[in-house]
């Protein structure tokens, strides 16, 4: 996901592999640094973060760390 891609094309393209996993019933998880950063798919629980990614796939745990992440 890294590269030059912008914000927005980098969270479409996390949004077509969270539907993807969704489809498949399975659940992919990002930490950084020991804290739980982005839940992506059948266990994603979004609450403020839908209104980001516009999709109830993805779950962002932690903002901070994802800024730190560079997403």
């Amino acid at each position: 996901m890294g590269g030059g891609k912008s914000i927005k094309g980098k969270f479409t393209q996390l949004k077509d592999i969270a539907v993807e996993l969704k489809d498949e019933g399975l659940t992919v998880t990002i930490s950084y640094q020991g804290a739980l950063v982005l839940t992506v798919d059948s266990e994603a629980n979004p609450k403020f973060s839908r209104l980001v990614t516009r999709t109830n796939a993805i779950e962002i745990n932690n903002l901070r760390k994802l800024i730190g992440l560079g997403v």
